[in-house]
């Protein structure tokens, strides 16, 4: 799942590098290496004392943040998740927040919700509204609806945000998965479109194909065609295999 992205002022990213003092000299070092963006040495610094009988949770999260930035995932994993039972509120809650993005980036986004959700617990105000809104897209993805409802009405209730309001509003109405065949600016061309498709989607069982009015981003009338509802993307990814490869997976919204 690609993750959307917001300005500033409509979604806040949670700061990640959390402003406790580090509790040794060596932690600190490491702190300023990654503050520098020097994530390799960050990492060499931190990496040695999480592997200490005492290693401390400041350690694993300062390595498994540099680990991420460095690009390897399967390392920084290991040391977030020590790094989430630290006592430090924002330490826990920024390493499930790294979590959760490594796990919606491999498609595990069960285990992306649990850790956005878990962030919770550790953040207040709009930055507890991001884990909330990043945990309901995850569940989108593998059909969980009425849990992504309530997150999304979550994050509403922690926002103050107008914009942010309008885009949860939007998400609201999607209830679902479906084909999206092409985006015509002519209607002649999105009715032969759907005519084309529509003997193998009634083949395959998917219905009819429907044409759908829409607006681009700069206020041009289209006619999307589109086949099929589905209630996870996997489905929606193996139907489109079946149909027609070159086919966009995108959310259906609810008819009003």
């Amino acid at each position: 799942m690609r993750l959307p992205v917001f300005g500033t002022m409509l979604l806040l990213a949670v700061q990640v590098g959390c402003e406790t003092a580090p509790t040794t000299n060596s932690v600190a070092t490491a702190y300023d290496a990654y503050h520098r963006g020097d994530y390799t040495s960050a990492y060499q610094i931190a990496q040695p004392m999480t592997t200490q009988f005492d290693a401390t949770q400041q350690a694993s999260y300062v390595a498994g943040l540099s680990a991420y930035h460095l690009g390897n995932g399967t390392q920084a994993m290991e040391h977030l998740k020590h790094a989430t039972s630290s006592s430090q509120a924002d330490i826990a809650a920024d390493a499930n927040i790294t979590l959760g993005r490594i796990y919606a980036e491999r498609s595990r986004h069960s285990d992306a919700a649990s850790a956005y959700l878990a962030a919770t617990r550790g953040l207040r105000g709009q930055a507890r509204a991001n884990a909330h809104y990043y945990a309901a897209k995850s569940q989108q993805v593998i059909g969980q609806w009425s849990q992504a409802r309530s997150n999304f009405v979550q994050a509403k209730q922690h926002s103050h945000h107008r914009g942010f309001h309008a885009l949860i509003d939007n998400e609201l109405r999607i209830n679902g998965w479906t084909l999206q065949i092409g985006a015509y600016s002519n209607d002649r061309y999105a009715r032969n479109a759907a005519q084309q498709i529509a003997p193998r989607a009634q083949q395959l069982r998917m219905g009819t194909p429907r044409l759908v009015p829409a607006t681009d981003k700069h206020g041009r009338q289209l006619v999307l065609v589109q086949v099929g509802q589905f209630t996870s993307q996997s489905l929606a990814d193996h139907a489109k295999q079946r149909l027609n490869p070159k086919a966009a997976v995108v959310p259906l919204a609810l008819v009003r």
